[in-house]
């Protein structure tokens, strides 16, 4: 009894240590403002020392560092700054893809993408 008690322990932490999505790697990704048009992004998320790094680049654009970044379950959230503003993404993860939705003070829309790495 004690075995079978003691498997069922490790099979359930086993479930929830791999319920969580991972989004560390490089996304390919497209925004879309609320004011139409589309904008190429690349996400790129790693693990630093057991927390979430990485930076967003928009085409043509500088690198951004990523803030404040958590996952949840399938959702993954972080800041950026632009043009000294803040800006939240929150994005679902699910199968090698993400999509969500961005916002600040400047503007906002939609993010999808598809992991590359």
């Amino acid at each position: 009894m004690k075995t079978l008690l003691s498997f069922l322990a490790i099979l359930l932490f086993s479930a929830v240590l791999f319920a969580a999505e991972n989004p560390t790697g490089t996304w390919d990704c497209t925004a879309t403002p609320s004011n139409g048009g589309t904008i190429k992004v690349s996400l790129v998320v790693k693990n630093a020392d057991g927390k979430l790094a990485g930076s967003v680049q928009v085409e043509g654009g500088e690198e951004l560092p990523i803030s404040e970044a958590k996952v949840d379950g399938a959702s993954f959230t972080f800041k950026i700054q632009i043009n000294g503003e803040p800006y939240t993404i929150d994005v679902k993860l699910a199968g090698g893809k993400l999509s969500g939705k961005y916002r600040g003070s400047e503007a906002s829309g939609t993010l999808e993408g598809t992991r590359k790495t």
